[in-house]
């Protein structure tokens, strides 16, 4: 069984309506805990690997019972990129940097970075989001690897670290 079947199948009892509900699904529900969770490193490899189709996979596959459904966004509305930055403990830290397609409303991800250690085995989830009442018009979010995200009651429970800026978003990162 493929990784993607897997994790799939472990979220199963989550479903909602299509659209703006699919996006947040995916964004603040399933990617944190696949990201967090025991295969988060074989999901960050596949992202790697895959790029855009990761998601538009993703997608369809979130609808895989509905013939007629279709992805409403192609594999090249989805950029992925890695790079390294230097922590606060001078240890290496990768980055995951996925620009998402351009978030519709409050409080889809324009991005999403995925950060990990050489043995990935320590990860952190942090997004931009979309966020109408901040200045900046993005808030820098993190989601906490001890946190239950599996109700889907659980939306906004999250780290809130306020508006995004390129410089806040690095103290974050090296954190």
């Amino acid at each position: 069984m493929s990784l993607f079947k897997k994790i799939f199948q472990k979220n199963e009892e989550v479903s909602t309506p299509y659209n703006y509900e699919d996006r947040y699904a995916i964004e603040h529900v399933f990617m944190p805990n696949w990201i967090l969770g025991p295969d988060g490193a074989g999901v960050i490899c596949q992202i790697l690997d895959e790029e855009g189709q990761f998601f538009v996979d993703t997608y369809n596959n979130y609808h895989r019972d509905d013939a007629k459904y279709s992805c409403p966004y192609t594999k090249e509305q989805f950029s992925v990129s890695k790079s390294r930055i230097t922590g606060q403990d001078e240890n290496d830290l990768f980055a995951v940097r996925i620009v998402m397609p351009q978030p519709e409303r409050t409080p889809l991800c324009s991005l999403i970075f995925l950060l990990h250690d050489d043995k990935m085995e320590s990860r952190r989830y942090l997004t931009i989001e979309r966020d109408d009442n901040l200045t900046s018009g993005y808030a820098i979010c993190e989601w906490d690897k001890n946190q239950d995200l599996s109700d889907w009651n659980a939306r906004g429970m999250h780290a809130f670290y306020g508006n995004y800026s390129d410089d806040r978003l690095m103290q974050i990162l090296r954190a």
